[in-house]
């Protein structure tokens, strides 16, 4: 065995099968699947399903090629974010997150998703120059912090 292998307990998760199970969770609750609806698509029961969201079984990858293709993804958004051999799990997703893609999702038009993403570009962009204008202000050190509307209204 050369010295730049890693070798894992026999008990531990790889970190890939971690990553590629957080991913798989993130994109069934995006689109409001139970593990019920995704393992019966996927031929695999619910608890297979849990276990492979939680990196304890592997995922095979015609399974993970079914997955796409159902959950309407490409099979390489499952790896992003394996830039090195960290494996490290994507970050969650909050609520508003998911709500957020839940309605770009409905959106069937790809002239009118470039917009959305374009629209939605610019306003973190103003929001962003706008923070940096009031910590430049001295304002943020004053404890007066900028909320939504007061953001927009400047």
């Amino acid at each position: 065995m050369s010295d730049s292998a890693t070798v894992l307990s026999p008990t531990a998760a790889d970190p890939i099968d971690v990553h590629l199970g957080a991913k798989l969770l993130q994109v069934r609750v995006l689109r409001r699947l139970t593990r019920e609806e995704l393992g019966k698509e996927l031929g695999v029961s619910p608890q297979q399903i849990a276990k492979y969201e939680s990196g304890e079984n592997r995922i095979a990858s015609a399974t993970l090629c079914r997955a796409a293709r159902f959950l309407r993804i490409k099979i390489a958004w499952f790896f992003e974010g394996l830039d090195g051999e960290d494996g490290e799990a994507p970050r969650a997703l909050d609520a508003e997150q998911i709500q957020l893609l839940d309605q770009f999702d409905r959106i069937s038009d790809n002239g009118m998703r470039r917009i959305f993403i374009h629209f939605a570009r610019g306003l973190a962009d103003r929001l962003l120059a706008i923070a940096r204008e009031h910590e430049a202000d001295g304002a943020a050190a004053s404890g007066a912090p900028l909320r939504g509307v007061e953001v927009l209204m400047k």
